[in-house]
């Protein structure tokens, strides 16, 4: 299975630094949010993972990229040791195979993010997610959580879900559920819902494993006509009308690392 990262965002909750830094270059203890989400895909069996940029994003692949000049001078100063830590990063990336796929800037939205993959992503099951959320979990991996609940339904696709307190729902894309056959499957899926609109307090997280026919759902998409943007959540609602899609509930903890506070969390969690 293919895996598609999206991390083409204006990150304007991140300005001004997400002016000029890709917010999923901000560390999480010592190692940046991007590099948490491979090793998390790497841990799921995934290999052959696609990064989607902005055009004028180079920082992302030179960080991937082992510099030997910047080894050698670290021989020749007799520091090698101090060098360790990226060494062990870029053995760690042995076995992989990463792609950077540019998105233009417009039309804009997470939809066309993953629009932007899809000659990359041929008629393959593939999984999507998205640079802003980021899942700590001490053992197992949620992302082979997910692709086993994807395996399970036809149509190979699953959505993960995290519960929110009463005062967070109207801040979320929140999916409402049915039990069926022993699994969540996904009814409707309300983006920032009103009160009193849903009784669910499951919010969707953008991380997902897509059918061959989610694709043309997606080319379909008109645009929000409340923002102009071409939101990935309400292809999800689209395509649940006429395919099961099952939902996953995240074990680990989830943080949003696109917010200031959901970054800060998530070091604070690291450090604990």
């Amino acid at each position: 299975m293919k895996a598609v990262i999206t991390a083409a965002g204006s990150g304007s909750r991140w300005f001004p630094v997400a002016a000029v830094l890709n917010k999923a270059m901000l560390p999480v203890g010592a190692v940046p949010v991007l590099q948490h989400l491979v090793a998390e895909l790497a841990g799921a069996g995934l290999t052959d993972i696609a990064v989607v940029l902005r055009p004028d994003d180079d920082l992302v692949p030179r960080y991937f990229s082992e510099d030997l000049d910047l080894r050698e001078s670290f021989v020749r100063t007799g520091r090698l040791d101090r060098y360790e830590p990226v060494a062990a990063f870029h053995r760690s990336l042995r076995g992989l195979s990463l792609t950077w796929i540019r998105q233009q800037p417009a039309p804009y939205g997470s939809a066309c993010a993953l629009l932007a993959a899809r000659d990359w992503i041929g008629d393959d099951v593939w999984m999507a997610v998205s640079s802003d959320d980021l899942v700590l979990r001490a053992e197992g991996n949620d992302l082979a959580d997910l692709a086993a609940a994807a395996a399970a339904v036809p149509s190979s696709t699953a959505v993960q879900v995290v519960r929110v307190p009463p005062e967070r729902v109207s801040a979320c894309g929140i999916v409402e559920v049915r039990q069926a056959a022993g699994r969540l499957e996904l009814e409707r899926l309300i983006e920032k819902p009103e009160p009193g609109r849903t009784d669910s307090d499951l919010c969707f997280v953008s991380r997902m494993v897509l059918g061959p026919g989610f694709l043309g759902t997606l080319d379909q998409l008109p645009a929000d006509p409340r923002t102009g943007e071409f939101v990935a959540a309400q292809a999800i609602d689209r395509y649940a009308r006429d395919h099961v899609v099952a939902v996953h509930q995240l074990a680990g903890r989830h943080f949003d690392c696109g917010s200031v506070s959901g970054w800060l969390d998530a070091n604070l969690a690291v450090r604990a």
